[in-house]
């Protein structure tokens, strides 16, 4: 490393160690934050639950308000059958919302509800999926009950790794700007999820293994050129999560972390950008080596199917994979999560 960027890792560092001191993450602010439909442009509160089990049932879900008064919902559920229902309307006005979140206990439950239309889909090429016409009525409840503590990404993660990050970048007038306006706060939680569905005049309750991920801030898709999500849940309840994220004004962040029996370590990625997924599709198979604890291991997924969501106009688009892991000779089950800049030259 280069004089210039050790000063700047340190300097760097210094700034992000304060500012976690005297911006505090506090759980009950967070699960009980309301935005606004005066909020601002670009404001968004997302809640996002995905839940996994080993019979091969997976369940994800999105509410995420926006501040022009509209909601976002996502539903996609895979029974034990193979079958794959997701919902074919995303947006909607927030009092016409067909869905609903709620905090009962800060930091320990929170209630989600659908009720709304279904459809089933078909498999194409990259295993993405295409909906099937007919809508299928369905109404959901779920429960998400706590496992552990959540795990706060601006003041959970080691400063080192988003510090070395950001003394990559040129410090201009315009990177500092970029750096105060695409702030959020943004965590996430591991749980357990009972799910009670009717559908096709038959009631089913599905118990699974769950991460909540919650965030609240700016967000401007269109700012962003790649980004890859990866999440496991593992058949011993160990939680792996690793963010690589490209912005203009950051190239290179990559954050994770692993969660087990309520201890959250920072991992470090020793993959980037430019080796996973580079293609506008999520990938086969996802090969990623891993730093946890000084220990090399590598994080194997496996994509099952996927998902197409646009944002802005279908300025970016999220391809949102389900599908299996292995790490270490451990299973486990989870997101692939690949996002894209519809403009390729963006793409590293």
């Amino acid at each position: 490393m280069k004089l210039k960027q050790i000063l700047k890792k340190k300097l760097m560092l210094g700034i992000l160690k304060s500012s976690n001191r005297k911006n505090p993450f506090n759980i009950d602010k967070a699960d009980n934050f309301q935005l606004l439909d005066s909020a601002g442009e670009n404001m968004t509160d997302s809640h996002y639950f995905s839940a996994h089990n080993q019979s091969g049932e997976s369940f994800f879900f999105r509410y995420a308000k926006r501040s022009n008064d509209t909601i976002e919902v996502w539903f996609c559920l895979k029974n034990s059958d193979g079958a794959i229902y997701v919902n074919n309307q995303e947006l909607f006005q927030s009092k016409h919302c067909p869905a609903s979140v709620k905090c009962i206990t800060a930091g320990q439950s929170i209630n989600l509800t659908f009720t709304g239309n279904v459809v089933l889909t078909q498999k194409g090429e990259n295993d993405v999926l295409s909906l099937d016409k007919t809508s299928i009525p369905v109404k959901c409840e779920a429960h998400f009950q706590a496992s552990m503590p959540p795990f706060d990404f601006t003041t959970g993660l080691d400063p080192t790794y988003i510090a070395e990050a950001l003394s990559k970048e040129r410090w201009t007038k315009t990177f500092w700007n970029n750096l105060r306006t695409n702030r959020q706060v943004h965590y996430e939680q591991a749980g357990v999820i009972e799910l009670t569905i009717e559908m096709n005049n038959q009631k089913q309750v599905i118990v699974f293994s769950a991460m909540r991920d919650h965030s609240f801030g700016y967000r401007d898709w269109n700012y962003m050129n790649r980004h890859i999500w990866l999440m496991v849940i593992f058949e011993d309840g160990e939680i792996l999560n690793l963010n690589m994220v490209d912005y203009p004004h950051m190239r290179n962040l990559m954050t994770g972390y692993q969660s087990v029996n309520g201890i959250h370590t920072s991992l470090k990625a020793n993959s980037n950008l430019k080796e996973l997924g580079k293609d506008g599709h999520v990938p086969e198979t996802v090969i990623a080596p891993l730093t946890i604890n000084q220990q090399e291991v590598e994080l194997c997924g496996q994509r099952e199917f996927a998902i197409d969501f646009s944002f802005e106009q279908g300025k970016y688009h999220i391809f949102e994979g389900v599908g299996t892991y292995t790490m270490n000779n451990r299973r486990g089950r989870g997101i692939l999560e690949f996002g894209f800049n519809s403009d390729i030259s963006r793409w590293k």
